[in-house]
């Protein structure tokens, strides 16, 4: 058979299908027969994860004072690089041991934590260090995940210009 001849009985053979399908009456389930009633329809999600991730992350980079951005976005830029090479909970360790004496690194760990787990900075320590291996490797790459959003709408969102400085 040459190819024509094959694409034309193929081409049939899915009319056959699509038309067999069409005409299947559907049986219709009561509940009077036994069967449970149709679960009722799911609430519509707000989003998928990274959606919800950057819709955070956007709203945290937004309330950062002008004079407080380049400090925060350095933080941004830094935390996934530091997530990579040492670990989530030493990344988030060395944040919370710098927060008193640089505020940027207080701001950003708050703004993270609160984005990702919905806590403050202490409960996400907590939490990278108390969790199973498992527990840790998942909060590991949401905690990435994140960190890539922080990173790009503070680099995208424009900080404080020169004449603002003077």
């Amino acid at each position: 058979m040459d190819s024509y001849k094959k694409k034309q009985l193929k081409q049939e053979r899915q009319t056959r299908k699509e038309a067999a399908l069409n005409q299947a009456p559907i049986p219709e389930i009561s509940p009077q027969a036994g069967h449970p009633p149709p679960p009722a329809a799911a609430p519509p999600m707000p989003g998928t994860r990274a959606q919800r991730q950057a819709s955070a992350a956007l709203a945290k980079i937004k309330a950062v004072e002008p004079g407080q951005r380049r400090d925060y976005k350095a933080r941004a830029d830094g935390f996934p690089v530091m997530v990579m090479q040492a670990g989530l909970a030493q990344a988030v360790g060395f944040h919370f041991a710098k927060r008193q004496g640089k505020h940027a690194h207080g701001l950003y760990l708050e703004d993270f934590a609160q984005a990702l787990i919905g806590e403050n900075g202490e409960a996400l320590l907590k939490r990278a260090i108390d969790a199973p291996l498992a527990e840790y490797r998942r909060l590991t790459r949401e905690a990435l995940a994140l960190a890539e959003w922080f990173k790009r709408f503070a680099q995208a969102w424009p900080a404080e210009t020169k004449e603002a400085e003077k």
